[in-house]
């Protein structure tokens, strides 16, 4: 009895036991495109249990016992991926496995790119797939993919070619740090980025990923509104080719070719090649440019990795530069935009693809006319017109990246990087008319043929200078902007246990910028007069004023900037906690030489360094309260260094009143995340104070002095939302909404007292409650895409955007009485549709087919504004956006 009591109690055990399991199902796809993996291998680590996927990439292991455990999914050619559970007796969990392509993975680009991870980082942010670049960028600049990001506004501004802007949470491009493969690419002056010196670059990018706020950088970079990381091509793995050749609304030509060597023993190089021609949507937006890509990877050894990263994008563009009065495009427009009947009837109606810079031309055989540019001369684009507005620019960059395992828990991660810029853009100088003869063809065009049959006459001839050559009475210019910056981002990480980890490191940054004007087009004259540089005495000589084609005149400076910074940043990982305390300083030291002056004049030729010192600090931390729900929060506090422009007037004198500007942001989110649905949730307040905006006032005897207005501030507060959802294999849909309140804080009453003069400047601005400008501050977007057959997809997108208040300048807003908004754009939304399918064919390579249409409805919108006087449609000049448009192609992969 004692024997078979003993052997009930095992027995029962035993079944327990075998009952005390679960199942683990699901599916095994690729990243790219979810296509199913077949013959992907699934196990339970630790175990022998596992799995082999079957031809819909889908898996089931059985008998899996309950409690802990990790699953792992592996398929040769891509990533291994690993998921943790708890599995309850009898339970079955779903696990779906997106694996991604192996890459020889540059370790240095992950250390300085400073990229965020979902359920760990604690800040906002979103990413843009490779995937997700090739089906849906089509012919636009980058920035335009990214209006489906919760507090994105980005427009193609003139409609020119890489002329396009984005803000983030209300705050323009100059607040928004811009970086390719962890690199800074910020102009160190002014803070700008120009998107046509990157034209090419959405071919051979990886990811990019859009952290808004102080976001997750290190460095003490000018991240206020946010954070755009852009990640090229690694060396790929697999060798092989791609050939894609596009065309397109605008006579739009563009092709891409891509070659992979795959890896060559410990070697592997990646290369591309772009050229892109199109006469423009706008009127004589023309673009000619060139793109180039090169990547290189070499291990070392184990424990040392180099890369090497050129990429450069040379180019030529017609662009629209000004705003105009809305009746001036479309009377209906302006109608529907509240433009008064009287106002609309003083304007002739030229069209939405109106341009006002460029004007026809025809010369005479003994007159010709050149262009001079990049320090040669070349004949005109074409004969029959003259382009006022061209950008011409070039601006390489470089980086050699050299990542160091310095041991089990240790690294140094070194990068080098050198861009230079060469080019500039075109512009009047003198006389431009505008032709004022509705009669002729190139009404409201520049006035060339008048002024050149000017410059060509004995009218021309000033005996002053000389008694047979002509003087011109108006002229085209080139405003050169050259740049060299050298750098160094050096990051050294350590673990100090499993749980905590230390980096530090330096950015280090040398930049010269070089300006000047010079002599494009003479428009059949032989010299313009000029007298701005005052090196040379034109009393004695008259003729040191005559300028030639090439010459530089106006001005001729260096903007000179030193740049070195330090970081240190503690992050801490437990089982469902992640938080962080990032510390960084860096000091930013400017300086100015102005060629056009001399050393005995007041300021000088070359100023002394002026050096602001600034830092951050910022914390947060991200808690997974289960599987499927995470919450997180951030603070930091952001002492900026005020923009060169704030620093040093035109006559080298140094502003008064100079101080660093000041941004305290705090965040809060919280994500839910499931199979079928993730969906995000974000608060932000961001409190700018001290503002740098440099004014003049102007003193009896006609002085000006030139100072910073102090405590301009403005409040950028919102909420965004963002969710995905696929109910089904055949179907996603993405939607988003970001409701913003960006204001304007107080009334500014500023007195400034020179050291020299007994008088008080007074500046009185009257900013309460006015809305921060030129954004959009409610938008919204809702995607869905189709995935009818295997390797197609077919995608639609509904952007939204409302609350756009015209552009102005805070500084002249001088009357108490004047409190009145901006005019406030109506609201509009924009369709679009993206196809791609691979073709069923079993042939060696791939042929994929594609088609971009945008503005689908062919909507009339304003897309940019500046404010008017009377704060109405009346006064306002705008930008209007594109019209319907599309590009298609065929893409063959090897």
């Amino acid at each position: 009895m004692k024997y078979l009591s003993l052997f009930i109690v095992v027995l029962m055990m035993t079944t327990m036991n075998v009952f005390a399991a679960g199942t683990v199902s699901g599916k095994v796809r690729s990243s790219v495109g979810s296509e199913p993996l077949i013959g992907a291998n699934v196990t339970v680590v630790g175990t022998k249990l596992g799995a082999i996927t079957n031809s819909n990439g889908e898996f089931t292991i059985n008998d899996v016992k309950a409690g802990k455990h990790t699953i792992r999914a592996s398929y040769m050619g891509y990533n291994p991926m690993e998921k943790t559970i708890i599995l309850k007796d009898g339970e079955t969990i779903n696990l779906t496995f997106n694996l991604g392509e192996i890459t020889i993975e540059s370790r240095a680009i992950n250390v300085v790119a400073s990229r965020a991870v979902n359920r760990e980082t604690p800040v906002a942010f979103s990413n843009i797939s490779k995937q997700q670049l090739a089906d849906e960028l089509g012919s636009r600049d980058i920035p335009m993919i990214l209006n489906t990001t919760p507090g994105v506004y980005a427009t193609e501004a003139g409609g020119g070619a890489g002329d396009s802007r984005i803000n983030i949470r209300g705050f323009d491009q100059r607040n928004v740090s811009v970086m390719i493969n962890g690199v800074p690419v910020n102009d160190m002056e002014n803070g700008w980025v120009y998107w046509s010196n990157w034209d090419g670059l959405g071919d051979v990018t990886s990811s990019i990923q859009v952290q808004r706020g102080l976001g997750a950088g290190r460095m003490a970079n000018p991240s206020v509104g946010g954070t755009m990381n852009i990640v090229t091509d690694a060396a790929n793995l697999k060798g092989g080719a791609s050939f894609k050749q596009e065309v397109g609304a605008g006579s739009f030509l563009k092709s891409t070719l891509v070659a992979n060597t795959g890896k060559i023993g410990n070697f592997a190089a990646s290369i591309a090649a772009v050229r892109k021609t199109g006469v423009g949507i706008v009127d004589k937006t023309w673009t000619d440019a060139w793109a180039y890509y090169v990547g290189l990877s070499y291990d070392i050894n184990k424990n040392h990795q180099l890369d090497f990263y050129l990429i450069g994008a040379p180019q030529a563009h017609g662009q629209r530069s000004y705003k105009q009065n809305i009746a001036k495009f479309d009377h209906n427009l302006a109608t529907d935009a509240g433009m008064a009947d009287t106002m609309i009837a003083k304007y002739s109606e030229m069209g939405l693809d109106w341009n006002q810079h460029w004007g026809s031309i025809q010369t005479n055989a003994n007159f010709p006319i050149k262009d001079f540019y990049n320090g040669t001369t070349h004949d005109v684009r074409d004969a029959s017109y003259l382009m006022e507005r061209e950008n011409y620019y070039h601006k390489p960059q470089m980086n050699l990246n050299w990542f160091w395992k310095i041991n089990d828990v240790s690294s140094l991660t070194s990068v080098v990087y050198y861009s230079m810029g060469i080019g500039g853009g075109s512009g009047p100088a003198g006389s431009l008319p505008l032709v004022t003869d509705q009669a002729r063809a190139d009404y409201n065009q520049i006035d060339f043929q008048q002024i050149y049959d000017f410059n060509i006459s004995d009218a021309a001839i000033d005996t002053k200078y000389s008694a047979t050559e002509r003087k011109a009475k108006g002229i085209l210019r080139n405003a050169v902007n050259q740049h060299n910056w050298y750098g160094y981002l050096g990051t050294f990480e350590t673990k100090l246990n499993k749980n905590l980890t230390i980096q530090t490191g330096i950015d280090l940054r040398s930049y010269t910028g070089a300006h000047w004007y010079e002599v494009r087009n003479l428009l059949g004259a032989d010299y313009f007069v000029d007298t701005k540089d005052k090196t040379l005495d034109y009393t004695a000589n008259p003729t040191l004023a005559m300028k030639r084609l090439g010459d530089k005149f106006s001005y001729h400076n260096d903007g000179i900037v030193a740049w070195y910074g330090g970081f240190a940043q503690g992050e801490y990982k437990a089982d469902k906690l992640t938080t962080y305390l990032n510390l960084s300083v860096s000091n930013t030291g400017y300086k100015r030489l102005d060629y056009f002056r001399l050393d005995t004049m007041a300021n000088g030729r070359e100023t002394n360094w002026q050096n602001f010192l600034g830092y951050t600090a910022k914390t947060g931390a991200n808690y997974n309260i289960d599987q499927n729900f995470n919450i997180f929060g951030n603070v930091g506090y952001y002492s900026r260094a005020p923009l060169f422009r704030n620093v040093y007037y035109y006559d080298n004198s140094v502003y008064d009143n100079i101080n660093n500007e000041e941004v305290t942001a705090i965040e809060l989110g919280a994500g839910y995340y499931t199979r079928p649905f993730q969906a995000n949730f974000n608060l932000y307040w961001t409190k700018w104070d001290n503002r740098s905006w440099y004014t003049s006032s102007k003193a009896e005897d006609g002085t000006y002095y030139n100072y910073n207005l102090p405590g301009i501030g403005a409040d950028h507060k919102g909420i965004e939302i963002d969710f995905t959802y696929r109910p089904f294999k055949f179907i996603k849909v993405y939607g988003m909404l970001s409701l913003g309140d960006w204001r304007w804080t107080s009334d500014v009453h500023a007195t400034f007292s020179p050291e020299d003069l007994d008088t008080t400047f007074k500046k009185d601005l009257y900013l309460t409650d006015l809305k921060v400008s030129d954004a959009a501050q409610t938008t919204a977007a809702l995607s869905v895409a189709f995935y009818p057959i295997q390797k197609t997809s077919i995608n639609f997108t509904y952007n939204y955007f409302a609350d756009y208040y015209a552009a102005f300048n805070p500084e002249y807003r001088t009357s108490d009485k004047d409190r009145a908004q901006s005019w406030k754009i109506p609201s509009y939304g924009l369709l679009n549709a993206n196809i791609n399918s691979t073709l069923p064919l079993n042939l060696p390579v791939e042929i994929k087919l594609f088609g971009n249409f945008y503005n689908l409805l062919d909507t009339k919108f304003i897309s940019d504004a500046t404010d008017g006087k009377d704060h109405t449609a009346n006064t306002a000049n705008v930008f209007v956006g594109l019209p319907l448009r599309w590009n298609v192609g065929v893409q063959i992969v090897y």
